[in-house]
């Protein structure tokens, strides 16, 4: 019998972030949001029960950010698989970062690393077959393809600068800064900016 994947996004409450992201997003990525990051050894945390799961995000164009992204993945503590980002001309929308081997049936638990300081991780959402088939009302799939959606530039981006370590009632209060990722890109990151929606 085949099995539902089912899809938890960047905002998923259940989600453990470090300090060091922001909330971001376009209309070209899974319910218009990404977790974003620049900084070095900045991590997310995720556990579920399931068989294998695999990880999307955003890789930006070749003008927005001076180095590739580049991000690890390990399951349970174990050995990280490390991803390059290779960026083009265009944004590259929904793109896998990482998928596991079959795991054994039962509670696993992810964690995705940015690896490079001006690298800009943008982490979409995670895909994972459940240990039991789950019923209809709780589980989603993706139609779209998981290579580049769009050419729309990177740059055109609407962007929250919520720090997605705080609690998540906090995250809705707050106003859409749209020159987060544009603002300061000339002559290199300014990762100051992105946690700061006051610059």
């Amino acid at each position: 019998m085949s099995i539902t994947p089912i899809i938890v996004d960047d905002r998923d409450a259940s989600i453990a972030y470090s300090a060091g992201w922001t909330q971001m997003g376009s209309n070209f990525e899974l319910d218009s949001t990404t977790a974003g990051t620049t900084i070095k050894g900045v991590t997310g945390q995720y556990t579920f029960l399931g068989t294998s799961i695999a990880v999307f995000g955003t890789i930006p164009d070749l003008i927005s950010f001076p180095n590739d992204t580049v991000s690890s993945y390990s399951i349970d503590g174990g050995p990280a698989q490390n991803f390059t980002g290779i960026r083009k001309a265009e944004t590259q929308y929904r793109v896998q970062f990482y998928r596991s081997s079959a795991l054994t049936s039962g509670q696993h638990t992810i964690r995705m690393t940015n690896l490079v300081d001006g690298g800009a991780l943008f982490f979409d959402y995670f895909e994972f077959i459940p240990s039991i088939a789950p019923s209809s009302t709780t589980s989603s799939s993706l139609s779209q393809s998981t290579s580049s959606l769009s050419s729309t530039p990177f740059s055109s981006t609407s962007l929250s600068s919520t720090d997605l370590s705080s609690p998540p009632s906090t995250a809705t209060s707050l106003p859409i800064v749209n020159k987060v990722l544009i603002g300061g890109i000339v002559g290199g990151v300014n990762i100051a900016e992105m946690g700061n929606p006051e610059c």
